[in-house]
């Protein structure tokens, strides 16, 4: 059903982790979304080192993967059911709880930098105003445009394959919503969701991100998690300790459970384990309407007294029958990366594989 792992833990400095997504992976294409959550995870872990905050390095590693087409995340992501992009982001960061996103968004190059401004102009608001939180559609563009947020081509995010797809859906099912049709993918392509990154700056400050191209043949103008308060990312500090998490997987499901903000509730109790929590919240919650299958993936990070010790724990847990994602920390240069995968049953939606593996935890 699950494993747990704990390990040792040493002091560190900083901390990354990456997703590319839950889903189904295709198998031919299983080093090279390892490779990229590694080389993602190198290069942020540098520039962490070199003193850069939380949310400009998580911003950096999901602008690393919406710049790369086997992401489900700018460039490369699904097409709507007219043929366009429309892309979700967002990004939290621990210090002081401001959550800055963009929904069904065209026309923006790294949709993850948008959300990241919206963050930013909530530590200064103008005009007396509240500051948004949350801009979607063409007011997110302005909003862009308006902050020198760089924006391209309606095409710069369409790739061949994701257009080939388009096509052959439209034609197969008529115009009908993938969410309703049964099967999975073939071996032979790849389904994935949400990206997402945590990190752990050099001053202990915890910031996560997460971008999505959606679900493919989605209707124009859908919100998914990544856009969502509480249910697509969450991160806080309470006391010494700090929890961040980002989910992927079907948004509506996320979004009915809040389930990044779940999971990091949960970790905050003593009698909870996040496995039971995944069961409870997710698996056999009824919130969550419909006879879909239900399916998620996430990162969970705990850390605990970082400037002093860096102790902490990071969680993958995931429903889906694929999830790749990978870490590295100033104790452990060289990334851990892995594409958990899982045999799901005829019930996919009674399956669960949850690991915890240790922050940091390994010799270097």
């Amino acid at each position: 059903m699950g494993m747990e792992k704990t390990v040792a833990i040493q002091s560190a400095k900083a901390f990354v982790a990456v997703h590319c997504g839950a889903g189904f992976y295709a198998s031919h294409n299983n080093s090279l979304f390892i490779s990229l959550c590694r080389s993602v995870c190198s290069e942020v872990l540098r520039t962490l080192e070199n003193g850069s905050s939380a949310v400009e390095a998580v911003c950096a590693a999901v602008v690393a993967l919406e710049n790369n087409p086997l992401t489900n995340a700018g460039v490369g992501s699904n097409l709507t059911r007219d043929g366009t992009v429309e892309c979700d982001a967002s990004v939290m960061e621990s210090s002081n709880n401001l959550f800055g996103a963009c929904g069904a968004v065209k026309g923006v190059k790294n949709p993850v930098l948008l959300a990241r401004e919206i963050l930013h102009q909530q530590m200064s608001p103008r005009d007396g105003l509240v500051a948004p939180m949350i801009f979607v559609g063409d007011g997110a563009v302005q909003f862009a445009k308006s902050q020198n947020v760089e924006t391209v081509d309606l095409s710069f995010h369409q790739t061949e394959p994701r257009l080939k797809k388009y096509n052959e859906k439209k034609r197969s099912l008529h115009c009908v919503d993938t969410s309703t049709a049964s099967g999975a993918p073939n071996d032979a392509e790849s389904e994935l969701d949400t990206v997402g990154a945590i990190v752990v700056d050099m001053h202990g400050v915890i910031a996560v991100a997460s971008s999505s191209g959606g679900v493919a043949f989605k209707y124009s103008g859908r919100i998914g998690q990544a856009a969502t308060y509480g249910a697509g990312i969450w991160c806080e500090t309470v006391g010494a300790d700090g929890f961040a998490c980002c989910v992927s997987g079907t948004g509506e499901q996320i979004i009915q459970t809040s389930l990044a903000k779940a999971f990091c509730d949960a970790l905050q109790q003593d009698d909870v384990s996040l496995e039971s929590e995944v069961s409870s919240a997710f698996l056999n919650s009824k919130r969550i309407t419909g006879c879909h299958p239900r399916y998620m993936g996430a990162l969970v990070l705990q850390v605990s007294d970082w400037l002093q010790s860096a102790k902490g724990f990071l969680h993958v847990v995931h429903t889906t029958p694929g999830f790749c994602w990978a870490m590295a920390s100033s104790n452990r240069k060289n990334p851990q990366a892995q594409l958990s995968r899982l045999l799901l049953p005829r019930d996919a939606s009674s399956s669960t594989n949850v690991q915890s593996v240790a922050v940091l935890g390994y010799s270097v």
